[in-house]
């Protein structure tokens, strides 16, 4: 079985995934990128795995994409992966339609199918629930 790396970062090409794999070069930590849906992925041991995979630019356009990025492979990732623990992370953290001041992580979603933007924050939230 192969070591393990400290870290393992997910979807480290986007916008948080670029910015924490900047931050772990900063600090000299032992961490590895692996390619996209890597077979490898479910087949070696992570670490901690920050997951970074999101959709953002064009998830109305691409909804079945967006839920696969947020939600199917996140599942996939957490029942046949082996990792001593994972963090989701999220460039919007769901409430980017609510004010700063209530842009936590407790607090209530009012979501509309009529809203596309709500597919978005629905995929995020069933995501981070998991």
């Amino acid at each position: 079985m192969a070591k393990a790396p400290a870290y393992t970062v997910l979807g480290a090409s986007g916008f948080v995934g670029q910015r924490l794999v900047s931050e772990l070069t900063r600090r000299g930590a032992d961490f590895w990128v692996p390619a996209r849906q890597a077979p490898e992925i479910l087949q070696q041991p992570l670490g901690v795995v920050f997951y970074c995979i999101g959709l953002t630019a064009d998830y109305a356009q691409r909804p079945f994409d967006t839920v696969a990025a947020h939600v199917s492979y996140l599942a996939r990732i957490l029942e046949e992966a082996q990792f001593e623990h994972i963090v989701y992370l999220s460039s919007t953290r769901l409430y980017d339609g609510l004010p700063i001041a209530e842009g936590r992580g407790d607090t209530p979603l009012s979501l509309s199918p009529n809203n596309p933007r709500h597919l978005y924050d629905l995929s995020k939230a069933l995501g981070e629930n998991l």
